[in-house]
Parts: structure tokens; C-alpha cells; sequence
């Protein structure tokens, strides 16, 4: 509830005399309500894995019906959701990419935007950002084990070549997405 004030005049009286008295009544502000946002979740626009530093992802915005300290909200997102650090929300709840983003170490986030008033105790609301990242052709074909043919010097006809013993097929992977990745041409 807002803080009120009320204008009190209170008259006392007998048969030949009277008194007034005027009071000033201040209701403050209780922090009754927590801060909430519009939904419960909010997906974002899928964004490329090479996105800036700094780019902003999506805007999150929470109301509190307190006043005051009461109803000043500051948000956070929480870091079990965030453990690497890789966005951060401002002031304003803007969601901030803070650290390169890899879709081959993580492919969708899922961040927990939090919401606390100034109270005491401070009241909390949340909402979460559901982020998932693009593939862009960033890595390139690797071979799953090392291949160490083995070639005999002084050979007079073709040789085939056959594989070591670490290695029973020659595989090739791409941790890229899979329009970045296979089909490879070998050579």
C-alpha cells in the first residue's frame, strides 16, 4: 500500500469550554508485495553463437505496488543458471551478453532473472529467459584418434597402408552443428 496521510481534528468539550487539536497521521508503507514480471518465462530470438560482447539479448521488467525502498527494484540473475557468467542484467533489466558465448560448450540457456525490492526483508520475484545460440562454422574436422600408418621403406610395389593398432577406422568429427559439419572429403 502507499503511504497516506491524514488531517485529524479532534474537539473536546464540556458546557463552557472547548479545545481542538489537530493531528497529522502517517500511514507508512508496509512491503506487503514482491516484485512481479508479466510472465513466468520469456524466449528470446535465437542469437549467433559470435554475438558481440555487449549486445543486448532481451529486456525483462518487473513492478512492485510497494513505494519507496519498498517498491525499488534491483535484479540479478541468478548464478546456478548462469555458472559461467556469460550475461548479466543492468538496472534497467537489460540482459547483457558479459562473455564470449560457444554453442559446442553450451546450446540454450535458460537464466533466471531475479527481482528484489529494497525491503526489510527484501521480497523477490523471478522469471526466466529461456536463450538459444546459432551454430556458426567456427571449428574444423578433427580425427577422433591419432592416425599412425606405417609405410615400409624400399617396397617395390604398391603398399597398402594399414592402420596402427590404436586405430581400427580413420573417423573425422565436427563439433560444429550439423549445418556446419559432415558430410568431409578425405585426401
Amino acid at each position: 500500500a502507499r503511504e497516506r496521510q491524514f488531517n485529524l481534528t479532534i474537539t473536546v468539550e464540556d458546557l463552557d469550554f472547548s479545545s481542538v487539536a489537530v493531528c497529522l497521521i502517517e500511514v507508512e508503507d508496509s512491503n506487503d508485495h514482491s516484485p512481479a514480471f508479466l510472465s513466468q518465462f520469456i524466449q528470446t530470438n535465437p542469437i549467433f553463437e559470435d554475438v558481440p560482447v555487449g549486445t543486448t539479448v532481451t529486456t525483462v521488467r518487473a513492478t512492485d505496488k510497494d513505494s519507496d525502498l519498498n517498491g525499488k527494484v534491483i535484479y540479478s540473475i541468478k548464478s546456478d543458471s548462469d555458472p559461467m557468467r556469460q550475461f548479466v542484467v543492468d538496472q534497467f533489466g537489460h540482459v547483457v551478453v558479459a562473455n564470449a558465448l560457444d554453442r559446442e560448450a553450451i546450446q540454450k540457456y535458460a537464466l533466471i532473472v531475479q527481482a528484489s525490492d529494497q525491503g526489510t526483508p527484501a521480497r523477490t520475484g523471478s522469471v526466466t529467459v529461456l536463450i538459444n545460440l546459432l551454430d556458426i562454422n567456427d571449428n574444423g574436422p578433427r580425427f577422433e584418434a591419432p592416425y599412425m600408418p606405417v609405410v615400409w621403406e624400399n617396397t617395390l610395389k604398391p603398399e597398402i597402408v594399414h592402420m596402427n593398432h590404436t586405430s581400427k577406422l580413420l573417423h573425422a568429427f565436427d563439433p560444429d552443428g550439423e549445418e556446419n559439419g559432415p558430410p568431409f572429403t578425405y585426401s
